[in-house]
């Protein structure tokens, strides 16, 4: 960089920082009883775009256990509602399900039928119920394909409560408190270390320096 700056320097501390308290933490690969599961979760947040309204696209996908592929991105149109929204995102999670079941299948890693969660009921009603709806005429053709894959059974596409979706983590709304999720909680194949959050702000991302059931005076635990 030919005009680094304090921001730069500052930036560069916290990677550093980042690697050091991290080097432990690592990928945690599960024992199937039933053989190897390609599982998806998918969310949105809805005009979260000051600017433009647009909403972001998040999905995550595990293998055995174990997160292999995330996505965070603004969506390339405006959707009119959180159902247009979730169903844009839904549209999306499956297209990288087919690529990473297209890429196992042909390795012969992959022998079960792959599952995407999603915890908007609305837009899976869309997708397994194609009727005519005013409010949902409009969406764009491309999108439709996956009722067309739920279909014919290539992939399954199931509801899931918001709580217990970890693609909700890539938003980072610490003010939801996903408790179960950050910290030493394995059940998504990673482990994440302790995070302070005070107004919406990582204040300490490590190792509780009070105890597993201490709160900092300064912020919130999560973990």
């Amino acid at each position: 960089m030919s005009n680094a700056g304090t921001p730069h320097w500052e930036a560069l501390k916290w990677l550093l920082r980042y690697l050091i308290k991290s080097k432990n933490t690592g990928i945690t690969f599960s024992k199937c009883s039933e053989g190897v599961k390609l599982i998806g979760y998918v969310d949105s947040n809805y005009a979260n775009d000051r600017d433009s309204r647009r909403s972001t696209t998040s999905y995550v996908f595990t293998l055995c256990g174990a997160c292999i592929s995330w996505k965070s991105q603004l969506q390339n149109i405006v959707a009119l509602s959180t159902t247009e929204a979730e169903y844009i995102a839904t549209t999306e999670a499956f297209k990288e399900a087919i690529w990473l079941k297209g890429i196992l299948t042909e390795i012969g890693f992959l022998k079960n039928n792959v599952s995407v969660f999603s915890d908007s009921q609305s837009s899976i009603q869309l997708c397994k119920n194609p009727v005519f709806h005013d409010r949902t005429k409009h969406i764009e053709v491309k999108h439709h394909f996956i009722r067309d894959i739920v279909n014919k059974g290539v992939i399954n596409l199931e509801k899931l409560s918001s709580e217990e979706n970890p693609a909700d983590m890539v938003f980072c709304r610490y003010s939801l408190g996903p408790q179960r999720l950050l910290g030493d909680d394995e059940s998504y194949g990673f482990r994440l270390p302790w995070v302070w959050s005070k107004g919406g702000y990582v204040i300490i991302c490590g190792p509780n320096p009070l105890g597993p059931t201490q709160s900092h005076p300064d912020g919130k635990l999560f973990g």
